[in-house]
Order: C-alpha cells, then structure tokens, then sequence
C-alpha cells in the first residue's frame, strides 16, 4: 500500500518562471511545523512543535526504527535545460543497533501522472525491489543514494549492476525502468571509530540528536550542461564553516533530462536503523550568483528588545572568480542593527571579500562582495527584535547583483525570511492531546491562568499545513486548571492534523503543538474476484470509498500505467484484464477528495 499523505502544505516555495527563460528557485528550510508545496508519504513527519521546538525542526524521513520508509516530494515543476543544483543540510543518526539503510535524493520527469516511490530497504525508496514488491521511482531519471549499509551498489532484491555491498559510500542510479547502476565513491573504507568517523553517519548510539560540533554535513549536487550531454558532481561540507569537498564526479550521464523535472527525497531502513532527518534545502539552477537567507521562524517578544540573528550566504557558482558583488539587505522597521553587529567568514578564503560595508540611517546594510571560483561567503547579522511587528509578521529581504559576469538566473539573487512574532501570552496550555474514538476524533486539553485571554480556537487540517477553524471555545477564566473537552464528529476519513490557536483579549495569539491522528477507514473489506483473473475482475470498495471519485490505474511489475479509470460513487469497480499477459500487476486506486491511496495484488491467469 503506498500510503500518501497529499500535502499542498507549506509555507515555502517560491517557484518563478521568467518569460523566455528557464529560471526557478526553490528553498525550504522544514524548520517550520507545515510547509507549502511537498508532499509527505510513509514514515515521513515534520519535527517542529513535536520532536522540537517551535520552528527548529528538521524534515524526519525515517525514525530509528526497522523496517520504515519515507519521502518528500517537492510538488514545483522546473525546467532542466540550465541543469539543477540541490543543496541540503542532513545528519543521520540511531538511539540502538547499527545505522543503516541510508537515504537518497531524485530527479524524476515531472510529465509521469501516476506516482510510485521506489523499494525499500538498500532500494532506497529510488530503486526496484523484488523482495517487497516495487517496480520503482515512478519517471526516475537519477537516484543519488547517500548508503550507510551498502546494498545501494549491490544488484539484489532486483536492482541491476553494482559492484555489490559497498558500505558508507555515494552511489548512482539512472533512469527507469532498470535503474541501472552508473558509479559511485566510497566516502571511508572501513567504518571503525565512532562519533563522526568521517562516513555517512554518526556512528555511536545517541538518545538524541547529535549538535552541529558532533556530526555535521552539508550535501550539494549539480548536474549541468557539458558538451551536448549532461555532467553529475555531488560535493559536502562536514562543519558549517568548513569548505566544500568533491566525492564524486564530474561524471557523464548517458541519458539527457526529460524536458521538466521534479525533485524528492527519500529514507529506508531494515533490520538496522538511522534516524535520516533533512533542512535547508536549495533547489536552483547551477554556475551563477545566488543568495539564501535564513532566520528563526518564529521568535516571543514580551515588550523588551531580544537577539534575533539573520545568517546571509552569498555563493558563485561559477568556475571564475566574481568581482563587484553589490549587497542590499533592508531590515525590517522592527528590526535594528549595528555595524558592530555584523560579522564576515570567507571560509578561509582571502579572495572572498565584502568591501564598503555600511548601514543607512533607514537601516539598510549594504556592500559589495567579491567571490572565488565556486565559493561562498557568510554574512551574520546579531540585531535586536526592538519591537511588536503590524500582524505579528515580520519579513526580511535581501538582494545582491550578478558583479561582473551575465547570470543567467537573477530570480536567486532574492532571498526572503519571515518571522512570526509571539507576543506573550497570558495562558498556560499544560496538557493536549487528541484520540480517535468509535466515530470522532476527541480533543482533551488542559489551561492554566487564563487572565486576560479570550479563547481557543480549534483548527483542522488534512495536509498539516492548510488549517481550518472549526469552532472557538470560550476561555473560563481564572489562574487555576481549567479541562477544556471537543468532539469532532465530522472527522473525514484519512490522516488528521489538529492544533489550538490561543488567542489573547488584544488579538495577540500562538499556536499549540500538532497532533496527528489516523483516521483511516478499514481497508481489510477490499475484494477482488476473480483473483488470478483471466477476462476480467470486480473489485468491490470498502464503504468509506464508496462515495465522491475513486481513479484507478492498472500497472505492470516495470511500473507502466497500461490502464486507467474511473467511478463517481460506486460499490463496485469492473477492471478488463483479457488484453494483458500472464502474470503479476497492482491495481492503484486514489480517493483525492479524501487524501487515500491503496494498492491492491492482482494475478492475471489463464
């Protein structure tokens, strides 16, 4: 069952496509408790407000437990004619046993309409995989498996080509349906040592997540143009201020492109486990100027100034050195800074510089940067939130030129960060939880000192990112613990994001943490007859799908769609199946009105 959780979340892409070029940027830091345009599936969850606070969170693909698989898909289409860079911060890590499997990062052709992520275990969610039955990333084009097990250079379980287990390396998949094996680098040859070794992952068990000194890495892919064909290099960085290393490439690729792409991430393990946990990922167009910046998102502002720093990053990606860099970062109204409060690292390099820096009296900083072939540069702003911002929003923008080259992408050269400013509030939430009962989801929370607070409100969400009111609940008032009681009996089948909106006598309000409940129908009422079928099977749907659209698609073991369908409202769904050979095919159907997906076995037998 490939169990989809369809997400038009997320608070983050900005996607812009310039008339008459190819041009794209995408940044998603998943520090936030929803995002905006990704789609989750498997074990896959956001960490902020559950695993960590409020806005530091980290994308979680897999938990150190056995057996899981999850993913990220970023829902934007780019155009692969000016290539792609993928630039992301990871860390991996278990709380017992010994780390594996390990994750991998995708392109795929954004044309292919029905989707399936690949197999688990040494599959990587990229590949094939016999064992538990996937033909494969649907429109794979390339798979970059980062492989802490091995298998990802091995051709069991049905992958194809290899030079077989290779542990602790970065390793190449090409396009579907084979996937076949293309190269790969053996990142340390023995995995001895622990903490940070030098390999894939932290290597001693932790019962949490090991700080930025302890394991840090920083992984960044191109694939560009070169000679009419197309060039992969994958680079990292293992401390934040360190430089980047090539692992592997540049390598060719065989096969060019399909015309649009679409980016994803996915996470497996099997009897052994890591915790596999992305952020701050970048998806752009490579060999140009471009900046990225980022800040907390969210800060508490109780009516004193508080530190709030703003960390810039200024990279060339080109093979030349750039000079003339100019540098525009108007802070917000809220926001004051000092030259004395911002800070330069050129990563030891001396080439990279920032000259003329100033600040106007509107407070704008400004300067202009030079930068070596293939180089960054870190601007740190440590001001002070100095006040409550109109909405409770606060947005940062800065912009740099393209110096003395022609870039081919200014739509990098902006890089926006918002803030949601919390005032304060006078509640405490001390306890909340959600469960589903025999036909509702109930919702049990308890407040203390409620002075001077008006109500909660109560929001829903089938993504965990788009919300909905759907009732506000009077504060009872009072300094002692009140139980607060609701039940949501019109809860849609499927999986469920509950949250409170505190809100303040002034309109000042937070939010709680996130609940996830599953609220699945029973799928166990599925049946398919005949089943081996020869001429033609009835599938008869479970009551929860029998009303609003159900698409179903036929698809072979290879992953081709050979048929597909529909019913508005149905108990039952008729297949033909006479035009097809012998042998093994899943039947995938989708609900979108209700977010479900299920797959179903079926043997064709004459």
């Amino acid at each position: 069952m490939y169990n989809c959780l369809r997400n038009h979340l997320w608070v983050f892409l900005l996607l812009i496509s310039l008339s008459g070029s190819a041009q794209f940027t995408i940044n998603e830091t998943f520090r936030g408790s929803s995002s905006t345009g990704v789609t989750l599936g498997g074990s896959a969850t956001l960490t902020s407000g559950n695993v960590d606070p409020v806005g530091n969170g980290w994308l979680r693909l897999t938990p150190s437990t056995t057996n899981q698989l999850g993913y990220g898909i970023v829902n934007a289409t780019f155009p692969s004619t000016l290539g792609v860079l993928v630039d992301f911060e990871y860390t991996a890590w278990r709380t017992s046993s010994s780390g594996a499997d390990g994750f991998s990062v995708f392109l795929y052709d954004a044309s292919v309409l029905s989707f399936n992520i690949g197999g688990t275990g040494g599959s990587l969610g990229y590949a094939q995989n016999t064992l538990n039955p996937s033909p494969g990333l649907s429109g794979g084009y390339i798979g970059i498996g980062v492989d802490e097990f091995g298998n990802y250079s091995s051709n069991v379980n049905g992958k194809i080509g290899g030079p077989g287990n290779t542990p602790n390396a970065v390793a190449v998949r090409g396009p579907a349906p084979n996937y076949s094996y293309i190269t790969g680098a053996q990142i340390i040859p023995s995995d001895a040592g622990t903490g940070d070794n030098g390999g894939i992952d932290y290597n001693s068990v932790t019962s949490t997540r090991p700080t930025q000194a302890q394991f840090y890495r920083r992984l960044q892919f191109t694939i560009t143009p070169s000679g009419g064909s197309y060039a992969l290099t994958v680079k990292w960085k293992t401390s934040p201020t360190g430089n980047f290393v090539t692992l592997l490439g540049p390598t060719t690729l065989a096969t060019a492109p399909p015309p649009t792409l679409k980016v994803g991430f996915a996470a497996s393990t099997g009897s052994f486990i890591n915790t596999h946990e992305i952020r701050n990922v970048i998806i752009t167009t490579p060999g140009n100027v471009r900046v990225n910046k980022s800040g907390p998102l969210n800060m508490n502002y109780s009516g004193s100034p508080v530190s709030m720093p703003y960390q810039i990053v200024v990279a060339n990606g080109t093979a030349g050195t750039v000079t003339g860099i100019s540098f525009s970062d108007p802070l917000p109204p809220n926001y004051t800074a000092a030259l004395a409060d911002i800070s330069v690292d050129n990563h030891g390099n001396p080439t990279n510089q920032m000259n003329g820096i100033a600040i106007s009296p509107a407070g704008e900083i400004t300067g202009s940067i030079n930068l070596a072939a293939n180089e960054e540069i870190t601007i740190t702003v440590n001001g002070k939130l100095s006040s409550f911002p109109p909405g409770g929003n606060m947005t940062n923008t800065v912009q740099v030129g393209s110096g003395n080259i022609t870039d081919l992408d200014l739509t990098n050269n902006v890089s926006e960060v918002t803030t949601q400013v919390i005032s304060t509030l006078p509640v405490t939430l001390k306890s909340f939880g959600a469960r589903k009962t025999d036909n509702q989801v109930l919702l049990e929370w308890i407040a203390a000192g409620e002075s001077n607070f008006s109500h909660f409100g109560i929001e829903r969400s089938s993504n965990g990112t788009d919300f909905t009111l759907l009732q506000e609940v009077a504060a009872q008032s009072g300094s002692s613990d009140k139980n607060y009681r609701y039940a949501d009996q019109q809860a849609p089948p499927g999986t469920l994001y509950y949250r409170l909106k505190m809100v303040d006598i002034d309109g000042a309000f937070t939010y709680s943490v996130i609940k996830k409940i599953d609220n699945i129908p029973d799928n166990t009422n599925w049946k398919a007859y005949p089943n081996p079928a020869s001429d033609k099977v009835m599938v008869m749907l479970p009551a929860g799908w029998q009303q609003g659209r159900v698409d179903w698609d036929l698809v072979d073991m290879a992953g081709m769609k050979l048929a597909s369908g529909a019913s508005i409202s149905a108990a039952m769904i008729r297949v033909p199946v006479a035009a097809y050979p012998n042998g093994r095919y899943q039947l995938v159907f989708r609900h979108t009105g209700k977010g479900l997906i299920y797959s179903l076995p079926l043997q064709i037998g004459r």
